[in-house]
């Protein structure tokens, strides 16, 4: 049997090249074919998809010049594809021929009209966007993942709506969804809905072998009498395969919703640093520490396409605030039912070099400054950055990390109105504190530690901070090194998957580190992904981690590269590249340095703060 089998590639293989030879085919060069195009060649060559999906993944290849074919002006078509095509791709599939082979295939079946492709690109066809005068809308856009499903499992799409191509997003588009058969039946009706924020998304549980093969999404919307109606097919198996079929790279898109920049409306964010998320009832706002105004502004950010100013104080100035000079971060929490907003301040040209305060925000327009701890001896504040809150013991901490002392300390702020210096600890000369610069908080096993990034010492620290405040108990620590993503490390965020805890780490080395810190005496180098041309990872300043529909995300502010990445870190040993936005004439990411995620309306957003554009970016991520 095997040797019939060799034989029969062998026949096969001997046909190549007679294709070869063709004229219009081109020399392969170099190129990487996709792995799920060589997972969808083995499901046809098994008869588990028809051959209408197969060609739509070698229309993909074509069209997006991953191979390069001549597309010939046939005069006359063959029906059905050569059976030796079929082995070819399955013998391909199972690694037992070369790409090359299996590209020559692929020409053969453009050549013979079997695979049609336009021969100049135009505009996506009226069943995918169709543009109208009055409105523009899209259903699933090009996203691989949403183009089939499994009986038994959900089948997801989304509906975006804006006033033209490209344009801003709008409200008020009636849509209706229904899904029917190929030949007409009815097989779910969604119902009526109206876009909110331009957009609208569902799903279905496919719920048997009934919808096998061809369904047809067809979606109608309706804007100022104006009527479209779009239909997407996809197809539906019976049973998932254990071969991956799409990577969840192509499921989100970011929309820039709105900006906001300094001047008359946002009085304080003049060089926006570090930014804090808060929610009163069903509110959301951000407040966000502006350097350079030497203040901070709070942002209603309830309607994302349309943020408006809550409050601001300044040094001096409108909240009658000392010690807000070079302010680098804030954070927020609620004391006794009240609101408070903790900042800390570089105070550059000031004699203390430092300070933390706390402000009751209760009334988000009129701050009012509670306390206030400077630099002095014996209390480590000098050129403070790093700033994050802890609850044990039924207290509120602040811990702080101050790169001028090569240390941190740990704050009592459970009265506002009289907070109280617990403790510190400092580099020594033998820790990973030099330099310590952004600091997160993980409990683990009860105990509650705080991860500290050291510019100067290029590690990380962790530090047992619950045991005895007072005296704050250094437990590990991790260098970096050659095969490391930890030079110069700036942000730091703190994620539990699987039962484990990790420290993802950013910074000046351009790229990601993911460090399993379960044990905290003794943490585990995972991974890592580094920046190059096609990744937006410049000096990473701010990490956040997020967990949407189910898999867990980091998001980082890269300050050279001026936009926001997303990285897949589900499966922390094989983190993956997701998506980016980047700066331009109509954003606000120049100098891209803090980030937060919140969920507003069912809808998730990043707000990103921008140094050099005196501003905040509000992106929709949509998946």
């Amino acid at each position: 049997m095997y040797l019939l089998s060799v034989l029969a590639i062998l026949v096969a293989i001997s046909m190549v090249p007679t294709i070869l030879s063709d004229p219009l085919n081109q020399p392969i060069g170099d190129f990487t074919i996709p792995s799920w195009i060589k997972n969808t060649a083995g499901w046809w060559a098994d008869d588990k998809i028809p051959d209408s999906v197969f060609i739509q993944g070698i229309q993909f290849l074509i069209k997006e010049e991953i191979i390069t074919v001549q597309i010939p002006a046939v005069d006359s078509v063959v029906e059905e594809i050569p059976g030796w095509v079929k082995n070819t791709a399955g013998w391909w599939a199972e690694d037992k021929i070369q790409d090359i082979t299996f590209v020559a295939a692929v020409r053969y079946l453009v050549s013979q009209g079997i695979v049609y492709v336009e021969r100049e690109q135009v505009e996506e066809p009226v069943e995918e966007v169709e543009e109208i005068t009055d409105f523009y809308m899209e259903v699933n856009g090009s996203n691989c993942c949403l183009n089939w499903g499994y009986v038994g499992e959900e089948y997801r799409f989304q509906i975006e709506t804006f006033d033209e191509k490209r344009g801003s997003p709008i409200d008020g588009v009636t849509i209706t969804a229904k899904i029917i058969s190929k030949g007409g039946e009815l097989r779910y009706d969604f119902g009526q809905v109206t876009t909110e924020d331009g957009f609208y998304k569902n799903s279905i549980t496919i719920p048997s072998l009934d919808w096998y093969a061809g369904n047809i999404l067809s979606v109608t919307g309706t804007y100022n009498g104006v009527e479209k109606t779009i239909e997407k097919e996809f197809e539906v198996f019976y049973k998932k395969s254990k071969r991956p079929t799409c990577q969840h790279i192509s499921c989100y898109t970011f929309t820039s919703v709105s900006n906001a920049n300094d001047g008359s409306t946002f009085a304080e964010l003049d060089g926006p640093r570090e930014i804090a998320l808060f929610t009163i009832g069903s509110s959301t706002y951000v407040i966000v520490a502006g350097q350079d105004d030497d203040g901070f502004e709070i942002i209603d950010i309830s309607t994302p396409s349309s943020p408006t100013s809550a409050g601001s104080c300044a040094d001096g100035a409108s909240c009658d605030a000392t010690h807000l000079k070079d302010i680098t971060n804030v954070a927020v929490a609620t004391i006794g039912g009240t609101l408070y907003a903790v900042t800390v301040s570089y105070e550059q040209n000031n004699s203390a070099k430092g300070a933390i305060s706390i402000f009751d925000i209760s009334t988000l327009s009129s701050p009012t400054q509670e306390d206030v701890i400077v630099n002095a001896s014996g209390v480590i504040l000098f050129h403070p950055y790093g700033l994050a809150l802890a609850e044990f013991g039924g207290k509120t901490y602040a811990v702080v990390a101050a790169g001028g002392n090569n240390g941190i300390s740990v704050i009592d702020i459970s009265t506002p109105s009289s907070m109280t210096y617990k403790g510190d600890i400092t580099d020594g000369g033998t820790r990973e504190l030099k330099g310590a610069h952004s600091v997160a908080i993980a409990t683990i096993g009860g105990t509650t530690y705080a991860v500290v990034t050291a510019i100067n010492d290029a590690g990380i620290a962790i530090i047992d901070i619950s045991t005895d405040p007072t005296s704050p108990s250094y437990v590990g620590e991790m260098e970096d090194d050659a095969n490391k993503e930890l030079g110069s490390p700036n942000g730091v965020a703190i994620a539990t998957i699987d039962g484990k805890t990790y420290a993802v780490v950013v910074g000046d080395d351009d790229g990601i580190a993911i460090i399993d810190i379960s044990t905290p005496g003794s943490p585990t180098y995972v991974s890592e992904i580094e920046d190059d041309a096609d990744k937006e990872l410049d000096y990473g300043r701010d990490v956040e981690v997020a967990t949407i529909n189910g898999r867990t995300y980091a998001f980082v502010a890269a300050y050279e590269d001026d936009a926001l990445a997303v990285i897949d870190i589900t499966d922390p040993t094989n983190p993956s590249y997701v998506n980016e936005m980047e700066d331009d004439a109509d954003k606000v990411l120049d100098g891209a340095k803090g980030v937060v995620i919140t969920t507003i309306d069912g809808v998730t957003y990043a707000v990103v703060t921008a140094y050099d554009d005196d501003g905040i970016e509000i992106i929709r991520i949509l998946g």
